[in-house]
C-alpha cells in the first residue's frame, strides 16, 4: 500500500510540474528560428529587433507577439502551417548613468505573453556606440569589435547558436579614455592547499593623451584567497552583501599616451582544494579620477586536486521546461504498470 501511495505521489509530481511550467513559458507550435538585433547608442539607443518565426504544427496558429523588454506595441499574426514569417519591433532605450553609462538589452521574444520554451537557432546583435567611446567597460557577453567608422563610433557584434535569449548588458564611459588592462595569473592551476598565485597587470594608454591619477582595484573573496605582497597594496572592505572582501589597489600617478605599464602582486590561495572545478576571478577594474573606464577580461582558475573534472557546457542552461504531454502521460503509464506489479506480488 505504501509503495502504491509513493507511485500516486510522483505521478502527482510530474503532474503538477507540468502544470505549472506550463503557466509560464509557451509550448505551441511556434517557435523563434532567428533573433536579430541594431542597438543604435547615442544619448538613447534605438533598438530595431527582426524575429524570424516558424510554426511547425500542423495547422493555422494565432498569436500575439512582444519584446520581453515590454517595449513595442503587440503583433497579432497568424503563421500557416510550415509558414516562416518575420515580424520587426522598433523602440528606444535608455542607457543608465551619468559618467558611466549603462544599457540593457532583452532579446527574447513573449509569444502570448511568454517566453518560449525552445531555444533560438541564431542570435545576432549589433551595437554602436556614440563618436568619442573608444571601447567598452564590460559586458556580459563575448562582444567582437568591429572597425571604427568615418564618425570616431566603434561597432560590436555578438553572434550565438541553439541557446535561450538572456538580457545583454554593457557598460561604458563617457570621459574618453582609452585605457585597455590585461590580466594573468601564474600558474593557472591550483595544485596544491596555501598555493600562492603571481597575478599581472598590463595597462595601456591607447589615446591621444596622458591620463592623470589612474587607479587599478582586484576583489577577491576572503573564502578563497589572502594578500601576500606588497602587503601594503591590500585592505580588507566590506562589499554590497555586508561581507568581508580582499581589495588590492595600486596608484598610477600618469600614464602618457601611446604608453604602457606592467604591475604584479601576489596571493595565497586559501580555498577548498578537494575537489575539481574552474573558478574566475572577478575583473582587474581601471578608474581614472574615481571615475570606472576599463576593466579586464576575468581569468579562469583550474583547481586540479581530488576529484572528477566535470566539463563545462557552453550552452546556456535550459530553463526549467515544462513537461510535455508525452512526458506526463509515460509518467502515468508507469505507474499504473508498477502498481499494477505490486499488486500481483
Amino acid at each position: 500500500m505504501k509503495q502504491g501511495f509513493c507511485i500516486l505521489v510522483l505521478c502527482t509530481m510530474f503532474l503538477c510540474q507540468g502544470a505549472a511550467a506550463g503557466n509560464l513559458f509557451y509550448e505551441g507550435k511556434v517557435v523563434v528560428n532567428a533573433i536579430r538585433a541594431d542597438l543604435n547608442v547615442q544619448s538613447t539607443a534605438d533598438v530595431n529587433i527582426v524575429y524570424t518565426l516558424i510554426n511547425r504544427g500542423q495547422a493555422r496558429e494565432q498569436v500575439a507577439l512582444q519584446p520581453a523588454a515590454g517595449k513595442g506595441q503587440v503583433q497579432n499574426i497568424a503563421i500557416e502551417p510550415g509558414q516562416k514569417a518575420e515580424v520587426v519591433f522598433r523602440y528606444t532605450a535608455d542607457p543608465a548613468g551619468d559618467k558611466v553609462r549603462t544599457l540593457s538589452l532583452d532579446p527574447a521574444l513573449l509569444i502570448n505573453g511568454k517566453p518560449s520554451a525552445e531555444r533560438v537557432s541564431d542570435i545576432a546583435v549589433t551595437l554602436k556606440m556614440p563618436a568619442g567611446i573608444p571601447s567598452l567597460i564590460s559586458s556580459n557577453k563575448d562582444f567582437i569589435a568591429d572597425k571604427t567608422d568615418a564618425e570616431g563610433r566603434t561597432g560590436y557584434v555578438w553572434i550565438a547558436q541553439d541557446l535561450y535569449p538572456t538580457t545583454i548588458t554593457v557598460k561604458w564611459s563617457t570621459l574618453g579614455t582609452n585605457l585597455v588592462v590585461e590580466k594573468a595569473v601564474t600558474p593557472p592551476q591550483i595544485t596544491a592547499p596555501d598555493q600562492e598565485c603571481t597575478v599581472t597587470l598590463t595597462v595601456a594608454n591607447r589615446g591621444n593623451t596622458a591620463v592623470q591619477n589612474v587607479l587599478l582595484r582586484d576583489t577577491f573573496a576572503t573564502s578563497d584567497f589572502e594578500g601576500i605582497s606588497p602587503k601594503e597594496e591590500f585592505v580588507m572592505k566590506e562589499g554590497n552583501d555586508t561581507q568581508q572582501r580582499l581589495i588590492w589597489e595600486k596608484a598610477i600617478p600618469s600614464l602618457p599616451a601611446g604608453q604602457n605599464t606592467t604591475v604584479q602582486y601576489r596571493v595565497r590561495y586559501t580555498g577548498q582544494t578537494a575537489q575539481v572545478y574552474n573558478f574566475r576571478l572577478q575583473p582587474t577594474e581601471v578608474y581614472a579620477g574615481n571615475s570606472l573606464v576599463a576593466s579586464s577580461e576575468r581569468v579562469t582558475l583550474h583547481q586540479l586536486t581530488g576529484a572528477v573534472h566535470v566539463p563545462e557546457t557552453t550552452k546556456t542552461p535550459a530553463p526549467a521546461i515544462p513537461l510535455g504531454t508525452e512526458v506526463i502521460m509515460a509518467s502515468l503509464f508507469l505507474g499504473a504498470w508498477l502498481g499494477r506489479t505490486y499488486q500481483k506480488r
